[in-house]
């Protein structure tokens, strides 16, 4: 198993996940663990980027060619873990949801086929289709029980449940 520490960018407090991951998954496996964890959806696309490399790795259809791109479909994580020990995660290219994804020694031996989230800081998730600076203004008020000022969008803060989601990452 790979452990992931996944950390949202630019945030404060902090809101991050501690995910182990079977070491035969592909990028677009993790894509879908690292979407279930944060509570987002399939609508919107992502994008995986490494440190000095020219490339990334994105889901995509084929209707945007682009020779730096490889589908996340086609590569197994293993591929990289031992040319990167910390790496980007990308949701929703418009808003841009930034994550930085960091490799840990798995301190503990797990015999599972299924990946599962070990430990989380914040009990929010980050909100689909909100812009991060209007989530960051957002979970500040919701932390410290103030009322929303009218010029944020009217949004519910979703509470994050650690066996919500092991009990859909084991399905």
């Amino acid at each position: 198993m790979f452990k992931f520490v996944i950390k949202l960018n630019r945030i404060r407090p902090e809101i991050s996940r501690t995910v182990y991951v079977p070491q035969n998954f592909k990028f677009s496996d993790l894509d879908d663990v690292l979407r279930c964890v944060f509570g987002l959806s399939h609508f919107h696309l992502s994008v995986f980027t490494f440190p000095g490399l020219n490339t990334y790795l994105w889901d995509f259809d084929k209707t945007y060619p682009d020779v730096r791109a490889l589908d996340m479909n086609d590569i197994p994580i293993m591929d990289y873990m031992g040319l990167f020990r910390k790496f980007s995660w990308t949701y929703d290219l418009n808003k841009s949801y930034v994550f930085t994804v960091n490799l840990r020694k798995a301190d503990k031996k797990f015999n599972t086929d299924y990946p599962f989230v070990e430990s989380f800081k914040c009990e929010y998730n980050p909100i689909e289709d909100c812009h991060p600076i209007d989530f960051e203004e957002m979970y500040y008020c919701t932390l410290n029980n103030i009322e929303f000022p009218d010029y944020l969008p009217d949004f519910e803060m979703e509470k994050f449940s650690l066996d919500e989601v092991n009990d859909k990452l084991r399905k």
